[in-house]
């Protein structure tokens, strides 16, 4: 039986203080000491500095530990919410890249390692982030924030693994904030009396936590300041002996998570773990029941379902559903294995809602049908809208009629001669952040600075949404 797991990651961003980087090095070794495997994130700059310093010493201390990606300056503007904020998904993951590949590439040179995660900085999210992470062999995202999550659980979204939005599950004890360890230990044993085997608690810290009385990026970069590099600013210092305090809690904190029996994963770790996200497909004996059970659950509701042994997406569903429509059509029998998924992206924009129901004649369903089949193999994006002769229908109004359709098909060994399409809505939307509540509160966003097309993209994507499991 699987353990529960806890993932100990570092956000090692401040390249404006030069204690910080004692502080990195003293808390890498202690980790090591401990046999401890933790992941630092580092922002490409603070990697820079480091070299720059010729701190080959604090570069050494992380060689046990993972490398995680934390962007290329962090919180100069613009961050990545800001330039993402009015771009379309191809051309926000293209600026992405071109912005923060520089970094991954300096960290992974730096360190003699690539990146084994990606985290935004701040509350700087953006759905773009995802596409252009699998163009950078970046497998994972691991971090903390408000705009998407699953019920405080790891999740699939875009075809990338998340531990994210964890909530309930994401305990530390806080070094600025008189946090006395007991009472942290105390929170981290409520989260694991309500954990599961195979459940994961997050934990982070930024090193900066344990040198200075402020962050670095609160000092220089906020409410959309913007001051030139050679001009940072750094924050005050904690005293050497108030340093060593906070670090000496540190450790109490940390043995104490240890001597409640988890087992510690890193960043690499935790993409094993979770994945790979679509298995190898099931036995040929299987798979009409599997698709009927399939078909049954998305009939009842357009969002991601748990049928033989895994969870599907929605856009897996429709994928599933509708090739095997296809196939019936092209050779007249159900017979098919449940192919592996080749689809991981959401439409690109946001088709009307049917406002009535639409009745149409069988041939023409199934040449819609099998072009949307033929579509998700070709592209691996479901479409914004489907044409039915010179009708335009939504996504998830042809995932609910398939179903109806393939459950008839199995029942009758025919199809009807018409199918009924009705106003229906992805409900997976709803675990995308709304703006009332204040994903873009972050101290460095400009005042006012909002994204309701990120939240409203990321929505359109929760057709790849689905949990993530260990085992």
């Amino acid at each position: 039986m699987a353990a529960i797991y806890a993932a100990l990651w570092f956000d090692a961003e401040d390249y404006v203080t030069p204690e910080t980087d004692d502080v990195t090095k003293a808390l890498a070794e202690t980790l090591t000491e401990l046999a401890i495997p933790a992941t630092f994130k580092f922002v490409g700059q603070r990697a820079r500095v480091l070299r720059r310093r010729g701190r080959t010493d604090v570069i050494t201390a992380m060689q046990p530990h993972d490398i995680g990606y934390h962007t290329n300056f962090h919180s100069a503007h613009p961050t990545v919410a800001e330039y993402c904020a009015e771009l379309d998904l191809e051309a926000g993951a293209r600026a992405f890249v071109d912005r923060e590949g520089p970094g991954a590439r300096d960290v992974a040179e730096i360190f003699g390692k690539p990146p084994a995660c990606y985290g935004q900085p701040g509350g700087s999210w953006a759905p773009q982030q995802y596409l252009a992470l699998r163009e950078l062999n970046i497998p994972l995202n691991l971090d903390e924030g408000s705009h998407l999550g699953l019920d405080d659980r790891p999740f699939w979204f875009m075809g990338v693994p998340n531990v994210y939005r964890m909530r309930s599950r994401c305990v530390r004890h806080y070094p600025r904030r008189e946090d006395p360890v007991p009472e942290a230990l105390a929170r981290l044993d409520d989260a694991l009396a309500h954990s599961r085997s195979g459940d994961i608690i997050s934990i982070y810290y930024h090193p900066c936590e344990f040198s200075t009385k402020q962050f670095w990026d609160g000092v220089n970069f906020a409410r959309g300041a913007n001051p030139d590099l050679s001009q940072l600013q750094p924050p005050e210092t904690w005293s050497a002996a108030e340093s060593r305090r906070l670090l000496a809690d540190f450790r109490r904190f940390i043995v104490g998570v240890k001597e409640r029996g988890v087992d510690w994963v890193t960043a690499t770790d935790l993409a094993e773990l979770l994945g790979p996200e679509s298995p190898e497909p099931q036995p040929s004996a299987q798979p009409a029941g599997l698709l009927r059970e399939l078909a049954a659950k998305v009939a009842e509701e357009v969002t991601f379902h748990f049928v033989g042994g895994r969870w599907w997406s929605a856009a897996e569903a429709l994928e599933q559903l509708a090739g095997a429509l296809h196939g019936y059509q092209l050779v007249g029998k159900l017979e098919r294995q449940l192919s592996a998924s080749q689809v991981s992206l959401g439409p690109p924009e946001r088709a009307p809602s049917l406002s009535r129901e639409l009745t149409v004649a069988l041939g023409t369903f199934m040449a819609a049908v099998g072009e949307v089949a033929e579509e998700l193999q070709q592209t691996g994006q479901v479409p914004s809208r489907v044409l039915l002769g010179e009708l335009e229908v939504p996504p998830a109004s042809l995932a609910q009629a398939a179903a109806y359709a393939y459950m008839y098909l199995a029942e009758h060994m025919r199809l009807p001669g018409e199918i009924t399409l009705r106003p229906v809505e992805l409900t997976a939307e709803k675990f995308v952040a709304r703006d009332e509540d204040r994903p873009w509160s972050w101290s460095i966003f400009p005042p006012d600075f909002s994204a309701p097309n990120l939240l409203q993209m990321a929505r359109l994507q929760c057709w790849t949404l689905k949990p993530a499991t260990t085992g």
